[in-house]
């Protein structure tokens, strides 16, 4: 956990101030929860598909979710995910 300020007041570069650093934690760290993170972002052919359907096709997210699982079948999509990037 790190505790950090950016006062406006008496502070015209805008520095950050570290006012704490606690780096115990109270549970194992996850480097799974990482990679999923990773193998789960949409990569630019993706992003250039759903901003193609999105604007031209007027297509909704469960069509859109369709064609990209057909389309990227080793890849994982879920839906909160599409809807961010539209």
């Amino acid at each position: 956990m790190i505790n950090a300020s950016c006062p406006k007041v008496n502070n015209p570069e805008a520095s950050i101030i570290i006012n704490k650093i606690n780096n115990q934690h109270n549970h194992r760290l996850c480097h799974s929860l990482i990679e999923f993170e990773n193998s789960k972002k949409f990569i630019n052919a993706m992003i250039e598909d759903v901003k193609f359907m999105t604007m031209y096709c007027k297509f909704g997210a469960t069509v859109q979710m369709k064609f990209l699982e057909e389309k990227y079948p080793s890849h994982p999509i879920y839906l909160r995910d599409l809807y961010a990037v539209i």
